[in-house]
């Protein structure tokens, strides 16, 4: 009992905060958080079966499922437990090893059903992206990393409901079709709207990788393909009087005009989602969003809808990043106060306090950001900022041996509600990194921050209006040039 006590004390106290002036309940829910982003994947080294019987590598089971734990589950791991990290991507790129594709959903030794497409391009680049340096003492080759996510984007499984995406058609295409079937491959002919989404994104990490390895014909190739999210977008179709959504389209080029159903049922051509709450989905190009949308105005207006009329479901995963779109519209006051309103209308420290299944530690690891003041940008080095519900906390990185202290100045607990007061400070006014003032208020780098260490200080005010624009530079997005360089 004591050495397990040791260990857990070990592995929760790599984030400490203030307990001293934070309210129990955001402590009991922090800690709660961490230690369920602790519990899995399950590591199962040594007792693999089939073809992975006798690897050298690590293997892990219960990766179910990389679309739940991409987003949220393993950038809070590269924060804090790297070695752990690079195991899980050697388990990765060994399933391209053994079996020509990587892991989508595995469990109790056997595929699962692919959710999104290939997930694991996004877990696995977003660890060189800010892993890179180590890479090599890791025991990671990029070089082969980066083979196992071309095999992922350019290679035609023959099932693709349990590896790989639907390569053929999406090429030919720029988009995943409905009602149409290539005969070299079989599959569930469902969720075309949003496995175009989500195919996009994972290009857009397999770009960030060739990026980062010089690779130019890749780098502009996966560009490309990473906006073709917009293929899917038919601006003809109306909902609550918001024109332009993203739908499933037949091959002749034609979309399949339905009505926006808010039922998550597979059928419509989105995963667990409605064509509504998939709509926000572009993490890389949230700026290419807007402009299809009609501008920050009808942008915002349209986020505030999504959110008043109930359409919002914070136990889904698409929508994780959602509550933050105003950072990208230049409205970071209006994301600070909906990330309130989603922790204290979802979440709670009963047993009844998670919205739906944590689904391996995502709804743990969702929360445990927005407790923090974070999002991240899978795939990137990039965090959005938000305000913390706790006054002070420091994040231990002991392979980097670094710890980085990030305190609020100015804050104030009347702030920590679903609905922020009149008069409370909470709106972010600056923000300083070893003291240097940022020139923007809504996002900074990994390698500034967490991989230097030091101390971050983020000043809050009461003042909406002070606290309501990101300074220089709202985050970034591909098609206005974002990501475009590496660290």
């Amino acid at each position: 009992m004591a050495q397990s006590k040791a260990l857990w004390n070990e592995k929760l106290s790599a984030i400490q905060i203030d307990l001293a002036n934070t309210a129990p309940n955001v402590t009991e829910l922090l800690y709660s958080s961490l230690y369920r982003a602790s519990l899995t994947p399950n590591n199962a080294t040594g007792e693999t079966q089939g073809v992975f019987a006798g690897t050298s590598s690590f293997y892990f089971d219960s990766l179910y499922c990389s679309w739940d734990t991409f987003r949220t589950f393993y950038p809070l791991m590269a924060l804090q437990h790297p070695v752990d990290y690079a195991q899980i991507v050697d388990n990765y790129i060994d399933g391209w090893r053994k079996l020509g594709w990587m892991p989508e959903c595995r469990a109790n030794n056997l595929p699962g059903w692919t959710q999104g497409g290939s997930s694991g391009d996004v877990i696995v680049g977003h660890f060189a992206i800010n892993y890179h340096n180590e890479a090599a003492a890791l025991g990671i080759d990029l070089e082969e990393l980066y083979s196992a996510m071309l095999a992922d984007g350019d290679l035609n499984p023959m099932e693709w409901d349990i590896q790989g995406r639907e390569v053929n058609l999406y090429t030919q295409f720029g988009y995943v079709p409905f009602d149409a079937i290539d005969p070299s491959s079989t599959g569930r002919q469902t969720r075309e709207g949003s496995r175009t989404l989500e195919y996009a994104f994972e290009d857009f990490s397999i770009r960030q990788v060739a990026l980062l390895l010089n690779n130019t014909a890749d780098e502009e190739r996966y560009l490309n393909r990473s906006l073709w999210y917009r293929n899917v977008w038919d601006k003809t179709v109306v909902s609550d009087g918001f024109q332009g959504f993203m739908q499933k389209r037949y091959p002749n080029d034609t979309d399949a005009n339905r009505e926006c159903s808010l039922q998550g049922d597979n059928i419509e051509g989105f995963y667990e989602s409605s064509s509504w709450e998939y709509s926000w989905f572009a993490p890389h190009d949230t700026n290419g969003l807007i402009d299809l949308m009609g501008g920050n105005s009808t942008f915002v207006n349209r986020l505030d809808h999504f959110f008043d009329a109930g359409y919002y479901l914070a136990g889904n995963e698409p929508s994780f990043q959602t509550p933050i779109g105003y950072h990208y519209a230049n409205q970071p006051a209006k994301s600070i106060q909906r990330v309130r309103q989603v922790v204290f209308e979802n979440f709670d420290i009963t047993p009844a306090g998670l919205p739906g299944n944590d689904d391996q530690a995502a709804m743990a690891s969702v929360l445990a950001f927005h407790l923090l003041g974070l999002y991240p940008i899978p795939g990137t080095s990039q965090f959005l900022i938000l305000s913390p519900f706790t006054p002070n906390y420091t994040i231990h990185n002991t392979y980097l041996n670094t710890s980085t202290t990030v305190t609020t100045l100015g804050f104030d607990p009347k702030s920590i509600q679903a609905t922020i007061p009149d008069g409370a400070a909470a709106y972010v006014k600056n923000v300083t990194i070893n003291g240097v003032e940022s020139p923007t208020k809504c996002h900074f780098d990994f390698y500034d921050v967490f991989r230097a260490g030091g101390d971050v200080i983020i000043e809050v005010t009461d003042d909406i209006a002070q606290g309501n624009d990101c300074g220089s530079a709202v985050p970034e997005s591909v098609s206005m040039g974002g990501f475009g360089s590496l660290r």
